[in-house]
C-alpha cells in the first residue's frame, strides 16, 4: 500500500504562478481482515458494472478509501484531492492493495 497525497489547496506564489498545496497520508500499518471481504464485496459490484461505473460505486470505493485510511480525510476531500484523470486508478489501486494485488515493492 502507497502513501496517498491530496491536494488540499491551489495558491497563488509570489510570481503569480499557482501551486498546489498537498497533504500526504501514509497507509495503515495494520489492515484488518475484515477489508478483504469489504474489498472482495466492492469487485463484485465493479465487474457487475463493467464499463459503466455508476456514482454509487465511486462513492462505496472512496468510502472504503477513507475509512482503510483511519477517516484521516472525508470521501469529498479524497476525490477533490486527486486529478481527475487519477481518481479511478487511485481507488483502484487502493482496492487492490488490501487484496494484495499491489507490488508491495512501490513504497
Amino acid at each position: 500500500m502507497r502513501k496517498l497525497e491530496l491536494v488540499v489547496d491551489v495558491k497563488e506564489n509570489d510570481k503569480g504562478e499557482q501551486e498546489l498545496v498537498t497533504e500526504t497520508y501514509n497507509p495503515p500499518i495494520y489492515v484488518k481482515g475484515s477489508f478483504v471481504k469489504k474489498a472482495i464485496s466492492l469487485g463484485v459490484e465493479l465487474e457487475k458494472s463493467e464499463e459503466n461505473i455508476s456514482e454509487d460505486v465511486v462513492d462505496k470505493l472512496a468510502a472504503f478509501a477513507v475509512e482503510l485510511y483511519g477517516n484521516k480525510f472525508t470521501e469529498e476531500e479524497l476525490i477533490d484531492g486527486i486529478h481527475a484523470k487519477d481518481v479511478m486508478n487511485t481507488l483502484m489501486d487502493i482496492l487492490t492493495s488490501v487484496l494484495g494485488s499491489e507490488d508491495e515493492s512501490k513504497n
